[in-house]
């Protein structure tokens, strides 16, 4: 009997630890989930500095490359054409693409920059009757709109008066 006595005298609340457990165990399953969300969030903001850093590198490159295209459309030669073949692989991998519109193509504003209008007779009105300078894009983004000539038909309307 004296045992029972010494138990009943000595009962521990065995909730209470366990509440302490539970208490500790979410806090530790919160930081968890944190160091989670930043690991994730550096790994976007790393991605997208890369990003604006190529940008803007390409953005500055881009004038030296239109030389190369004009060098070319001056004299053919083997060397520049070389040098500007490999600009544009490197372009390729790193997702740089090049905007050429065709002639006779819709103008796009998204895409292209009117740098004046011309009027014409044979080419549909709103339509790129010459191309004076290629765009590019990096992935989805705009680096540079083409730079277009976009024809203006006033005769546009006739048809729908017959």
């Amino acid at each position: 009997m004296t045992d029972m006595k010494e138990n009943q005298g000595s009962e521990v609340n065995v909730t209470e630890p366990q509440e302490e457990v539970q208490k500790y165990k979410d806090l530790w399953l919160r930081a968890e989930a944190e160091i989670a969300n930043l690991t994730d969030r550096h790994v976007k903001d790393k991605a997208i500095a890369m990003h604006f850093a190529l940008q803007k590198f390409v953005t500055e490159l881009l004038p030296s490359i239109d030389n190369l295209h004009y060098a070319l459309k001056q004299k053919e030669d083997e060397g520049t054409r070389m040098v500007l073949e490999g600009f544009m692989k490197v372009f390729n991998k790193f997702e740089i693409s090049i905007i050429e519109p065709n002639i006779g193509e819709s103008f796009n504003p998204h895409e292209h920059e009117a740098l004046t209008m011309q009027e014409s007779l044979e080419q549909p009105h709103n339509t790129i009757t010459s191309v004076l300078q290629p765009g590019y894009k990096l992935k989805d983004r705009l680096l540079r709109p083409s730079r277009v000539i976009v024809a203006v038909n006033h005769n546009k309307d006739d048809n729908s008066h017959e």
